[in-house]
């Protein structure tokens, strides 16, 4: 008589493990194939300590992207949609290893530039006296710029393109300008002081990582900024115009992760407006 309940009890539990098996057995065996690689990937490059050294923010942005399309997976189970969230992710993963590379080679082949940001007193006294590859690059950019304007100045006639990676203006993934901005920008403003005469078109580029209509509102965005730091320095907004042209036209493949990077970029035209 007392085995029948202890029976039916036994049974209950089985079946209802036998459920929870099948509910989060059947869960995991549906993941996407796509998604499951890119996990590993992500995991492989988390514990690469050359990524950690020299693209640690841009891993870090690489793992909340998975953590996204994980999470799309759980709630929707769209393939289409968690298809594009895991392309996005390996985008992201492509783009830290061309920049872990790119800062890696610029340190590597820097070693005065090492001692210049070294305080001579004390080397760890601030930080003034931490290497930083991209304010070195920064730093490039603004030196080159200075020259080419100077250059192009003697035929005051003749239209001024400059082309400025996004990487050295912005905030990785925003719109905000980063805060060695008024470095290589600041022979920009003073061309445009001393040349009043002419005007300035900026056009803001993206890759085509995400929809035509976010990137083109994306890259008008960063476009504005420029214009919002010219202003603020002096140049009449009567001189400026901008706009924002997504991915309409690249400048190299989108289909490599170095290609992608010279996607994203700010072209400047610098012009005598004709009357």
């Amino acid at each position: 008589m007392t085995q029948r309940p202890l029976g039916r009890l036994f049974l209950m539990i089985m079946c209802s493990l036998l459920g929870l098996f099948f509910l989060f057995g059947s869960c995991s065996l549906s993941l996407p194939p796509t998604l499951k690689s890119t996990r590993m990937r992500v995991q492989e490059l988390q514990q690469d300590p050359f990524i950690q050294e020299y693209a640690h923010e841009e891993m870090a942005e690489a793992e909340r992207a998975m953590r996204y399309a994980e999470l799309r997976w759980e709630e929707v189970q769209d393939p289409e949609e968690v298809s594009m969230l895991t392309r996005q992710t390996e985008r992201l993963l492509d783009d830290t290893m061309v920049i872990a590379e790119e800062r890696a080679s610029l340190q590597n082949g820097a070693q005065r530039a090492r001692l210049r940001f070294r305080q001579p007193s004390d080397s760890h006294s601030s930080s003034e006296g931490v290497f930083n590859p991209q304010k070195l690059n920064i730093e490039h950019s603004a030196i080159g710029l200075e020259t080419r304007l100077k250059d192009q100045a003697k035929s005051p006639d003749k239209e001024i393109y400059l082309s400025l990676r996004s990487d050295l203006l912005f905030e990785h993934n925003t719109d905000l300008l980063n805060e060695e901005i008024p470095l290589s920008l600041e022979p920009i403003v003073s061309y445009l002081a001393t040349h009043p005469e002419q005007h300035i078109r900026i056009e803001g580029h993206t890759d085509s990582t995400d929809d035509m209509v976010f990137n083109k509102e994306f890259s008008e965005a960063r476009a504005r900024r420029i214009v919002n730091f010219l202003t603020e320095r002096g140049i009449a907004r009567t001189r400026i115009q901008f706009q924002g042209l997504g991915e309409e036209y690249p400048v190299a493949s989108n289909s490599t992760s170095s290609g992608r990077l010279r996607n994203r970029r700010i072209d400047l035209f610098i012009f005598t407006p004709k009357n």
